[in-house]
Formats: C-alpha cells, structure tokens, sequence
C-alpha cells in the first residue's frame, strides 16, 4: 500500500500551485545534485514556471545543498507542510519525512534519488511514485531495485536518463501532461498487476479464520 498523506494539505497545495508545472527528486544525493541543478537550469529556460521540489537524502549536508543552490543561481526556498509557496521560487527543499507521499501526488514527474551516481545507492522504491501516479525517472544505478525498475520499463512506466543535459530534456518532453499521464498509467499497471488476487486469497484467508473460530466455539 502507497504510504498516506492529509487530503486536506494534498487540496491546499494543489491549488496554490494552481497548474504550475512541478518535477520532484525523491532522496537526492550529494553526488547527483550538481547535474541534476543544471538540468534545471536547462528546463527553466524554457518552461519557466517550472518548479523543482527536492527531498534530499538524510547525509545530504543541508548546508552543502543551500551552497550549491546559490551557486547555480536558482531561487531557492527551504519548505514545510503548512507553507506558502513563492510564484518565484523555483527549487524547494523539503526534509519532512513524510514529504515524498505528498509530492509524488503533486509531481507528475519523479527523479529517484540514488541512481544517477554510482557512488549511491537507491532509497526509495520505484513502485511507490508508480502507485501514487507520478512517471519515474532515474539512472543506471539501480541496485537491489534493478528488478523492479525492469518490469516498470518494460511496460512503459519509466525512462532511464543519462547525464544532465538528456535529463532536462526528457523532464521538458514528459512535464507535457498527455505524456506523464501515458507513464503513470503504464506505472500503475505494474504496481496494480495480480491485486485482485491478493484480495481474494485475503478474503480466504479470513473466511477461513472465521470459520474456525465458530467451530471451536460449538465444540
């Protein structure tokens, strides 16, 4: 099950971003933030109310982040649930834990952090953006997780990025909302594959349970 997030702060962001294109980089790394700044530098260039929100990875010095920041010339905000989002803004760091529920809802697009450097390893999994809807994009360090992201591949439901330049064109191809929608839903599929099984085999189960248990109260 995808973790949860507040329906209420899910509606409240939405429409204050009120349509603005948004990309999110789930547990960036130290050694990916360089190129994955200048991809954005690329794309906003060109789509300029296009928002980045980044959950950096807990070694992720958040020093080290704001230098980097400043020195790509980004207009950049630490953030909070609760709030307000600047129209300018056009990086937001969030550390809340809890952040990645909220922004693969809102992003339609997701970086996942720890593939795009071979000196990391991959943190989230990638069938959690899958199942809340966003498209998946990521490096070729996938790790343990190489299973997982080839059958999301297969099926359409993610694209393997190679170096900062292709990543910001890919992130200017796919923000274009017919084309992350065909992602997410072949994404979706993935995750969703063999659920009515599970349920049933649930229902069994607990049938099952059910009757024993009134077996044993008559005996």
């Amino acid at each position: 099950a995808p973790p949860p997030c507040s329906e209420d702060e899910l509606t409240e962001i939405g429409e204050m971003l009120a349509g603005r294109p948004v990309w999110f980089a789930a547990g960036l790394c130290a050694s990916e933030a360089v190129g994955l700044l200048s991809a954005h530098r690329h794309t906003v260039r060109l789509s300029h109310r296009l928002l980045l929100v980044i959950s950096p990875s807990a070694n992720f010095d958040p020093a080290a982040l704001k230098a980097l920041l400043d020195g790509a010339g980004l207009r950049h905000a630490d953030w909070e649930p609760g709030d307000p989002i600047d129209e300018f803004v056009q990086v937001l760091v969030t550390r809340e834990p809890d952040s990645p529920a909220l922004w693969f809802r809102l992003a339609p697009l997701s970086v996942m952090g720890g593939t795009l450097s071979p000196d990391e390893e991959p943190g989230i999994h990638p069938f959690i953006p899958a199942a809340l809807g966003s498209a998946v994009l990521h490096g070729h360090h996938t790790g343990a997780q190489g299973e997982a992201y080839e059958r999301l591949a297969q099926a359409g439901g993610t694209q393997l990025v190679r170096g900062a330049q292709h990543l910001g064109d890919v992130v200017l191809r796919l923000i274009q909302p017919e084309e992350s929608a065909r992602m997410a839903l072949a994404g979706w599929d993935v995750v969703t594959e063999g659920a009515w099984l599970i349920d049933r085999l649930s229902e069994l189960v607990q049938d099952f349970h059910d009757a024993t248990g009134m077996r044993d109260a008559t005996a």
